[in-house]
């Protein structure tokens, strides 16, 4: 897969990732489904309970900055529409710096976050055309960013190669995966003591996601929230002994 051209990262300082880029690169991720495929003929899909599915290149469905800012700083053009990941709409700006209004940054987190669900969508087709039909696990770590949190996080915070906290922005990621079939969030963080507990209420529903109360709950709280509002299965497990993800 790595001798296959722009199989890799590149950042907006020249270095190589050794992560083979499953955001843009089509090559790669025709790849990689050809290899699935390979293994489908001998384990049937059909078998399997549940897939779980990360960023493809990291064993969560975490974001990296080599991932998601890469050679859209240095070469705009390399990748187009319909190759992967859609081209960042301001291949100019670094997060971490001025330059772009709120509804600007807005819709760069949007394009950010959406390099991630992407690649989801992308292992559910290609899962589903081998003939999978059980639950497909999302698995998230941490907290990541509260939704009031993130514009004055990405405008004024954020070091210019650093993405949000522990992955992502959870909600505008589990509401671009909303309506599809099978998906469950699988928080990879239950009692990583990120909140005051890991137990949610039923009242949760109701709370809006730009309140303050949410500072205090867990990630596993807040995870659940989200997909409860999207219909989706819910499941889980601790990071490790003395580990903290959040």
């Amino acid at each position: 897969m790595f001798a296959l051209p722009g199989s890799t990262y590149v950042d907006q300082h020249g270095e190589v990732s050794s992560q083979p880029d499953f955001v843009f690169s089509q090559a790669v991720r025709s790849a990689a489904a050809q290899y699935l495929s390979l293994v489908a003929a001998n384990l049937p899909m059909s078998s399997f309970w549940a897939v779980r599915l990360t960023s493809a290149a990291t064993a969560r469905c975490s974001t990296r900055p080599a991932q998601l800012l890469g050679l859209q700083h240095r070469r705009p053009d390399r990748h187009r529409a319909g190759r992967g990941h859609d081209r960042q709409p301001y291949p100019n700006w670094r997060p971490g710096r001025p330059g772009l209004s709120p509804a600007q940054i807005d819709r760069w987190v949007t394009w950010y976050v959406g390099g991630l669900a992407n690649v989801t969508s992308w292992q559910m087709q290609i899962l589903s055309g081998l003939g999978f039909t059980g639950y497909y696990q999302t698995v998230t770590p941490g907290s990541g960013t509260a939704r009031r949190n993130w514009p004055k996080t990405s405008s004024r915070t954020w070091p210019t190669s650093r993405p949000p906290p522990s992955g992502a922005v959870w909600d505008r990621y589990y509401a671009m995966l909303a309506g599809q079939a099978n998906v469950m969030a699988y928080i990879s963080s239950v009692a990583d003591r990120s909140g005051d507990d890991d137990c949610g209420q039923d009242t949760d529903s109701c709370v809006p996601l730009t309140s303050e109360e949410m500072d205090s709950w867990s990630a596993t709280r807040w995870i659940t929230r989200i997909a409860r509002q999207h219909g989706l299965a819910v499941g889980g497990e601790n990071p490790g002994y003395g580990c903290r993800t959040a």
